[in-house]
C-alpha cells in the first residue's frame, strides 16, 4: 500500500483538509501480496517478482 507517493506540499495539505472531516476505514481483506523490483526503464517498481497468497476463507 502506497500512501501520498509524490505528493506536493500543497496537495497534502488539501488532503489534510478533505479526510481530517471523515471518517476513514482502513478494514480490508488482504489475500496476497506482491513482491516488487525498482524498474529502471520506468522509474516504477512494477516488476513483480513473486506473488505470496494467504489462505483466507
Amino acid at each position: 500500500m502506497t500512501i501520498a507517493r509524490g505528493l506536493d506540499s500543497e496537495r497534502i495539505k488539501k488532503a489534510q483538509e478533505l479526510f481530517s472531516t471523515r471518517a476513514i476505514n482502513f478494514e480490508f481483506i488482504c489475500n496476497s501480496i506482491h513482491i516488487r523490483k525498482f524498474n529502471e526503464a520506468t522509474k516504477q517498481y512494477s516488476d513483480i517478482l513473486e506473488t505470496i497468497h494467504f489462505n483466507i476463507q
